[in-house]
């Protein structure tokens, strides 16, 4: 999985990412989330996440198909 730097580029608006996200932390801490184009809305989170508390993300590996 590679993480991807929020000041490098940013997830398609809509697409469920892990995101690394910063509260007031030293470190960050995983959580799923979408970008909206304007904040960020995480799991467990009860308020829209500003851009400068997420400065990672990465996508979400798809489930493998059986044949």
């Amino acid at each position: 999985m590679k993480w991807v730097a929020t000041r490098e580029e940013m997830p398609e608006v809509g697409r469920r990412v892990l995101c690394a996200m910063y509260a007031d932390t030293e470190y960050g801490f995983p959580v799923c989330g979408v970008f909206d184009g304007e904040y960020w809305i995480v799991d467990d989170v009860q308020q829209l996440i500003d851009q400068k508390r997420v400065h990672y993300w990465a996508p979400i590996a798809r489930i493998p198909k059986e044949d």
